[in-house]
């Protein structure tokens, strides 16, 4: 061994941007450093040589572990830091201390590395105990061609190791999206080859999950959490931390009884976790149940004030005590316990002056408080500084509407009480069925065309309808809300020309509006809507959706959508609450010839298309697309555009398990039977009890030859058909022919009997 102390040893390839400042931050402690490149042809190397570096040649290997390890060989001092060109040592001082006061008995010293993800939402830090500093010696090697480690090597031969508070800072995050899914598909690359040399690894299978939601996969990433802790031990490290990014992955498909059921069995292997609290109290913030939330956002500050060794050698998301007092705040003001969320949301502000959650949860505050006043002069100043905050804007816009509510209170007292509003063009074969449907239950019907040619208008004027024009633009959104700007009812519905209101809800549907609580802003209401088959079958859709819904007055509320347009966004946008009803409404458009089906099937098409291109990140109008593209048989891509949709994640619960039972289909089809399985799951996780999911799961697991399963749930589907309502648990399914399912457990009796019984 040579005098000095402390060996640095690194690899590196291109990193002449990330390497000075590394080498700059252990300089100071270095008495050599040991650089080998793997390939660099930028200044890499001639950097390394200006700060003194040994630098040693060597061809990569696809191989992290072996790069490492040639450093090691050429060491020459007794301890070793092991750092990459993107990290750098923020205490190199204190590590020089601590070196020199070890005692013997002592092998490797656990470092905290620090790293920082950034994100739309703003950067997300995390931190964990890392095992960087060990002593040279021959059987201390790093094992693992990704994700390379030493522990493995150092507990094999019972060397011992202690906590410190020296400190890496990573940055390795802080790429462009470019970049970090090129690095994401090299790790994935590297993790597919250990895998397939070392199948029961918990550890690379955990290191691939982590993988795939940092590609925004969390089926895949399911997979490989679900083998990892088919094979990792209860103790150590790697099972609690599998139990978290098994939590995440959950709660990313929409599972969350499996996320709250994995998070506590992590806290009961290793308690005082602040990230295993943290994914609990937001499940239960997702579920509504705040104060069990409460509760959680408690235990997450006290894990972070006792800042246990263990729970820190796990790995832990650093949550800025900032953020768990807003998160606290935020519980207690969904309790109503203002006093006390006011309480903490200053207190968040005492940390950080500038937060912007703290301060729009006082702006809430003082809106539940009626201090209007005081609200907006909150919400105008967060707006100086952040001039897109859509909080701000929406609760803004909350307060207008609510003064302008109690302006008007006598004026909409004298309002039409429901208004029926329309746009047509060439509807007079359908109109007059659609009208008559609601001539005794509307006070106005308003009906915009956008340029009839046969007897429309006519027909809508000897109804009593109040008929404006307006050029079509090839948006049917803004065509309904000139519809809207002519509408005066309290209440409005609104229909096409091939729907009618079902006798049975023309009955009922004054009645239904009257007993709404104020809060009520839309009811959602069945569309009964038969599909012709190419065969000519015809297959009976069915969904909820908010047909009826209060008049706020536009702009306040307003369609969206150039095709297949939606005013739930901007219901929700008013504070609106939207509730079930027992209105259904029977719609014939899709009970047409093929040629027919065919032109509106391509209309949409053309129109859908427009609309990804004006809103590239319009979740629904990819979900509406893909299903389009379903209809013209066109898979490939319409598989392609449904995943993109759930990737956006911004998807209602109800769309999305939709989106999920369709991906399930395409994959059946194809024959993708294990895809068709998980997607199934994922809808019905959703939303349970679909009969179309469920279908989809029953025939993927009978094909799957796990036919006891698959048994089981088609006798669900036949349950619940025998019991079905009106509209079905997830907004959207299909009326099955129970003949479906009665052919699905006769194969499986066939394949039972197929099947040698073994004596």
């Amino acid at each position: 061994m040579a005098n000095g102390l402390l060996s640095v040893c690194m690899i590196v390839k291109n990193e002449e941007h990330m390497l000075p400042a590394c080498l700059q931050s252990v300089s100071s402690v270095a008495d050599e450093i040991i650089v080998v490149d793997t390939g660099s042809t930028d200044k890499t190397v001639e950097i390394a040589k200006e700060f003194g570096a040994t630098v040693i040649e060597y061809q990569w290997r696809n191989d992290f572990a072996a790069a490492r390890n040639v450093a090691l060989a050429h060491a020459t001092n007794p301890w070793i830091l092991s750092i990459d060109a993107d990290e750098r040592l923020l205490n190199p001082a204190e590590l020089r201390a601590l070196l020199q006061q070890t005692p013997e008995t002592i092998s490797g010293i656990l470092v905290n590395c620090r790293s920082v993800v950034h994100g739309d939402g703003g950067d997300t830090q995390f931190s964990s105990l890392l095992l960087r500093v060990f002593r040279n010696h021959p059987a201390i090697r790093f094992e693992g061609i990704i994700h390379e480690q030493v522990t493995d090597s150092m507990t094999k031969w019972d060397f011992a190791f202690v906590p410190s508070a020296i400190t890496l800072h990573h940055i390795g995050y802080a790429l462009s999206p470019e970049e970090m899914r090129n690095k994401q598909l090299r790790n994935l690359e590297l993790l597919n080859q250990a895998i397939a040399t070392e199948p029961t690894n918990s550890y690379l299978h955990f290191q691939r999950a982590k993988t795939y939601l940092a590609m925004n996969n969390p089926l895949g990433a399911e997979h490989d959490i679900q083998q990892a802790l088919l094979y990792a031990p209860v103790g150590g490290t790697v099972r609690p931390q599998v139990l978290n990014y098994g939590a995440v992955a959950a709660f990313r498909l929409g599972n969350v009884s499996l996320c709250l059921e994995r998070a506590a069995e992590s806290l009961q292997l290793v308690p005082n976790q602040p990230f295993s609290h943290f994914i609990m109290a937001e499940c239960y913030t997702s579920r509504g149940e705040y104060s069990d939330a409460l509760a959680s956002y408690m235990n997450v500050h006290h894990a972070i004030e006792r800042n246990d060794t263990t729970a820190r050698l796990v790995g832990s998301l650093e949550v800025p005590l900032v953020r768990i007092a807003f998160c606290i705040g935020r519980s207690y003001l969904a309790l109503a316990d203002v006093e006390n969320a006011s309480r903490y949301f200053e207190a968040g502000l005492l940390l950080h002056p500038d937060d912007v959650e703290c301060r729009i949860g006082l702006a809430h505050v003082a809106v539940c408080t009626n201090r209007h006043a005081e609200a907006r002069a909150i919400l105008f100043d967060v707006l100086r500084t952040s001039p897109k905050n859509e909080e701000a804007q929406r609760l803004i816009a909350k307060i207008d509407m609510n003064e302008s509510a109690k302006s008007t209170v006598e004026e909409a007292s004298q309002r039409p009480f429901l208004s029926v509003s329309m746009i047509v063009k060439n509807e007079a074969h359908r109109l007059g069925d659609c009208l008559e449907s609601v001539r005794r239950i509307a006070d106005e019907v308003v009906i915009v065309d956008t340029g009839s040619t046969d007897n429309t208008v006519a027909l809508a004027e000897a109804f009593g309808a109040r008929v404006y024009h307006t050029e079509w633009t090839g948006d049917f959104a803004a065509a309904r809300n000139v519809a809207l700007q002519h509408t005066t009812g309290e209440w409005i519905l609104y229909l096409d020309a091939d729907e009618r209101l079902t006798a049975e809800s023309q009955q009922q549907i004054r009645d239904v509006l009257r007993a709404q609580h104020e809060q009520t802003g839309g009811l959602l209401c069945t569309i009964i809507s038969p599909h012709r088959q190419p065969d000519d079958a015809t297959e009976v859709h069915k969904g909820g959706y908010p047909r009826v819904f209060r008049n706020y007055g536009y702009p306040n509320v307003e369609f969206r959508g150039r095709v297949h347009e939606q005013i739930s966004p901007s219901l929700i946008e008013c504070g609106a609450h939207i509730v079930q009803s027992p209105l259904c409404i029977y719609h014939t458009g899709y009970d047409i010839d093929r040629d027919e089906m065919e032109k509106k099937v391509r209309r949409n098409y053309e129109l859908l298309i427009q609309h990804v291109q004006d809103e590239p990140l319009n979740a629904y109008a990819w979900f509406q697309l893909g299903q389009t593209l379903g209809r013209m048989s066109m898979n490939g891509k319409a598989e392609e555009s449904l995943r993109f949709a759930l990737e956006l994640g911004s998807l209602s619960t109800p769309v999305a398990a939709s989106a999920s039972a369709t991906l399930a289909h395409i994959c059946g089809t194809q024959q993708r039977y294990q895809e068709a399985l998980q997607w199934a799951e994922y809808s019905l996780n959703k939303v349970p009890n679909q009969l179309l999911a469920l279908n989809y799961k029953a025939y993927a697991l009978m094909y799957l030859n796990r036919l006891d399963e698959a048994q089981h749930e088609f006798e669900n589907v036949l349950a619940i058909m025998n019991n079905q309502s009106s509209m079905p648990e997830s907004g959207y399914d299909v009326e099955m022919k129970p003949d479906v399912v009665f052919d699905g457990l006769k194969r499986i009796q066939s394949m039972r009997e197929r099947t040698p019984v073994m004596v």
